[in-house]
This record gives C-alpha cells, structure tokens and sequence, in this order.
C-alpha cells in the first residue's frame, strides 16, 4: 500500500530543499502508545534527507492540514526541538500522555508546540504522539541555534 507523502525543508542560514515522497506502511508494529503511521515527512538539506512517519491520528491529520507554513525550532532541555503552530491540533481519542523515545515527533499540547526528541525524556501529560523519524536524528541534535523548517504538504 502506497501513503501519501508530505514535505518538510530545513534552513540554518542556507537553505534547505523540500521534496515530497511516498513510503510503504511499515511492518513492525507501534508501540503501545501510538497509533500505526501513515503518512510520511521528508526533512531534506543538500543531499541529506530524514524521513519520519506520522500517525493516522487526529493531530497528525490536522499538522498535515496546515501546510506549507514555517517552524521556527529552537533547543528545549538539551533533549527536544520544539516549534509553535500557527493553530493547536486535535488530541480526541488520544490518550493523554506518554513516554517519549528519542525520534519521537509529538504534540506538546499545554505550550503549543510541535517536538522533535534528540534525547532521553520522562512522560508527560499533555504530550501527544504524532509519529516518528525513520532516520537518524543527528541531524537535530547538531543544531545547536535556532533553525527554520519550511513545512510543506507533498
């Protein structure tokens, strides 16, 4: 089964190349908090791309709605990477909470913001999974100022 592809560009003063794609569903089964990914999210600059996959969830849906718009991300704890969306996502249906893995892309409901984890973080209420990098996460880490993700829908 082809899924739909969305597109996210990064910039750190050069500029980061969007491009869309398409993914096969995964095959090894989510974890217990999330729900299966069906949609995929392509970070590309130069010739390096991270992929992540997103959710069927509500709040995944809703992040794809509001493309294109520009996140700007900044540090978070020395853990996460987090950036405000111009409007809050749905969490219905979602279970409130649960402990983040390092790749995790989430919700921060209570601060508005979109995460990207790095590193090791406790669980949090009002934290909504929303789907998980494929590739390596480095990428975020090394950012060590703030940076610009262009979001756009594939």
């Amino acid at each position: 089964m082809f899924l739909r592809g969305v597109a996210l560009a990064l910039t750190t003063g050069a500029v980061w190349v969007a491009q869309a794609g398409t993914a096969h569903a995964p095959t090894t089964p989510a974890r217990p908090s999330e729900v299966e990914p069906t949609m995929e999210i392509v970070f590309t600059r130069a010739d390096r791309q991270i992929r992540a996959e997103l959710n069927d969830s509500r709040a995944a849906s809703d992040l794809f709605k509001q493309l294109p718009q520009d996140l700007d991300f900044s540090d978070f704890n020395g853990a996460e990477k987090i950036a405000t969306l111009r409007e809050p996502l749905s969490t219905a249906g979602m279970p409130d909470g649960y402990e983040p893995q390092v790749g995790d892309l989430a919700w921060f409901e209570p601060n508005g913001v979109i995460v990207v984890f790095y590193g090791e973080a406790p669980p949090f209420q009002g934290l909504f999974p929303l789907g998980r990098l494929v590739d390596d996460v480095d990428p975020f880490a090394a950012q060590k100022t703030d940076f610009t993700v262009r979001a756009a829908r594939g």
